[in-house]
C-alpha cells in the first residue's frame, strides 16, 4: 500500500489528501469521467485553460453551464472551442440553469434554442432542471412528446435530460419514477441526470433513489454535501475502498462528473489532485459522508 500525499486547498477545505494506491485492489467497473467547468473557473482560471487541465487529469468528456457561454454562439467562438472539446475522448454535456417546466406548461423555445446550441457544440446530453411539474398529467405529457420527438428532429445525437435541484418537491422519488417510466418510452426518450449534492440537499435518500430510478439515469454529478451555514456545500468526496454502494444500481456505462471545486493555483498540483479524484469517480471507489 503506498500512501500519496498530495497538499491542496479545495473549495473552503485546506489540508492534505492521502490517497490511498494498492496493487492488491480488486478490478472495479468503470465509467466515463467528466469535469464540471463551472466548479473550476475563476477570475484567475478561465475556460480554455480548465479545458487543458481536464485534458491532462485523464478527464474523459467536460461539461458546459450554457450561462457561461452565449445561448446563441458566435460562429467564430465556436470554432474556438470546438478543437478543444474535440480532444476528449466523449462528447461534451450541457446544462442549463433554466426549468424546462414552468407552471405554465413545457419551455418550448428553450428547448429548441438549447438543442440548436448543444448540435453546435457537438454535446452527446444535455440537462434541464425539472422546474415546476404540479400541472403535468398523463394527458398533458402526451401533447409534450410531440413537441419533444419534433424538437430533437434538430439534434437527434443529444440525448434530453432532466436533473433534480435543491427544492424538497424535487426529492420525491414517486413523481420521478412516474415521469421517467412515460417519458422513457418516448421514441426520443428524456431520462435524468442525478446530482447527488441536490438530492441530498432536499431531504432525499441516495441510495433508495438509484435502486428506484437507476434504469433511467443517463448522467450523475458526483460531489459530498456538507452542511455549512444552513444549507450544503458541494465538496470533494473522500477516498474508499469499496465502491459507493448507488452505483450498484445504475448501469455501468453512465457517465459520471466530478461536480466540486478544486482551488489550487498551481497548475502541477491541480492536475495531480483532479487526476486522482477523476480515477476515484471513475472506479466507483468514494464515499460521500457528511462531514469535513
Amino acid at each position: 500500500m503506498l500512501d500519496l500525499l498530495v497538499p491542496c486547498r479545495l473549495g473552503m477545505y485546506e489540508g492534505v489528501i492521502t490517497v490511498e494506491q494498492s496493487a492488491g485492489k480488486p478490478a472495479l467497473p468503470t465509467a466515463p469521467v467528466y469535469v464540471v467547468a463551472r466548479e473550476l473557473i475563476t477570475p484567475d482560471i478561465r475556460l480554455p485553460e480548465v479545458l487543458e487541465v481536464a485534458l491532462e487529469s485523464g478527464a474523459d468528456g467536460f461539461e458546459l453551464a450554457q450561462d457561461q457561454i452565449a445561448l446563441i454562439m458566435n460562429p467564430d467562438d465556436a470554432e474556438d472551442l470546438l478543437p478543444l472539446l474535440a480532444r476528449f475522448a466523449e462528447r461534451p454535456t450541457l446544462t442549463v440553469s433554466r426549468p424546462l417546466f414552468l407552471a405554465s406548461g413545457l419551455q418550448r423555445e428553450l428547448l429548441l434554442a438549447t438543442l440548436v446550441q448543444c448540435h453546435a457544440l457537438g454535446c452527446a446530453l444535455v440537462a434541464f432542471p425539472l422546474g415546476d411539474v404540479t400541472s403535468v398529467t398523463d394527458e398533458t405529457l402526451d401533447a409534450v412528446q410531440g413537441i419533444v420527438t419534433a424538437a430533437q428532429e434538430r439534434a437527434p445525437e443529444v440525448r434530453i435530460t432532466v436533473m433534480n435541484d435543491r427544492r424538497p418537491e424535487n426529492a420525491d422519488v414517486r413523481l420521478w419514477r412516474w415521469l421517467l417510466e412515460r417519458t422513457s418510452r418516448w421514441d426520443a426518450p428524456v431520462l435524468m441526470t442525478l446530482d447527488l449534492v441536490g438530492w441530498v440537499c432536499a431531504g432525499g435518500d441516495i441510495t433508495d433513489a438509484a435502486h428506484i430510478l437507476g434504469r433511467y439515469i443517463a448522467y450523475l454529478r458526483v460531489a459530498r454535501a456538507v452542511s455549512r451555514n444552513g444549507g450544503y456545500v458541494a465538496k470533494p468526496p473522500q477516498p474508499a475502498d469499496d465502491i459507493y454502494p448507488a452505483l450498484t444500481h445504475l448501469p455501468p456505462h453512465v457517465p459520471r462528473a466530478l461536480a466540486f471545486g478544486i482551488a489550487e493555483s498551481d497548475r502541477e498540483r491541480l492536475v495531480v489532485i483532479m487526476s486522482e479524484f477523476l480515477e476515484a469517480i471513475r472506479t466507483g471507489t468514494f464515499a460521500l459522508k457528511e462531514g469535513v
